[in-house]
């Protein structure tokens, strides 16, 4: 079989042409997923506290622990075993807030997330993220007057103001 040369001279670009498309594949200029990577501590560490957010969604307590400062850990343990329930406290305090609603104060090994109380009964948030080594691991919540939430029960009946001073100028003007 003899070939004409003008076929040969049509099979031998197209070849080549195939030959250069295998080497040079093309690519996709819009990747269907992209992963952004946070390089300020802001966003690093804001970052840290909606995984943290997450595992206390799901209820996990054994990897909510590993993400505690080891140093606490002994004393949360401690605490754990005479009152039961302090982690999963903890979880539901993260939980009940979205992590945007977090108020961030950020210094280089310290970061304080606060969430304010939506009423006069509500509670105060603070979680406290400390740095350890490359890491942000949450600190033992520090017991003070402040983190002691405003809805005991004798809060949580008590009066508005309005409604006592309403109710005293009421009787105050009956007895006239």
């Amino acid at each position: 079989m003899s070939q004409s040369p003008s076929f040969s001279r049509l099979v031998f670009p197209m070849v080549l042409l195939g030959l250069s498309s295998c080497s040079n594949p093309m690519v996709n200029e819009t990747p269907s997923h992209f992963v952004r990577t946070e390089s300020t501590p802001e966003a690093e560490v804001r970052a840290v506290f909606v995984n943290i957010a997450s595992v206390s969604r799901r209820k996990d307590v054994d990897a909510f622990k590993k993400l505690i400062y080891p140093a606490d850990l002994p004393d949360l343990d401690a605490e754990e075993r005479e009152h039961s329930g302090i982690y999963e406290s903890m979880m539901a305090s993260i939980t009940a807030h979205r992590p945007k609603d977090f108020r961030l104060d950020l210094t280089d090994s310290t970061a304080t997330f606060t969430k304010e109380p939506d009423s006069r009964f509500g509670s105060k948030t603070v979680v406290v993220l400390v740095r350890d080594g490359t890491l942000w691991k949450i600190a033992k919540p520090k017991k003070t007057a402040a983190s002691i939430p405003h809805f005991s029960s004798s809060q949580k009946d008590a009066p508005e103001a309005g409604a006592r001073r309403r109710r005293t100028q009421r009787y105050a003007s009956k007895s006239s």
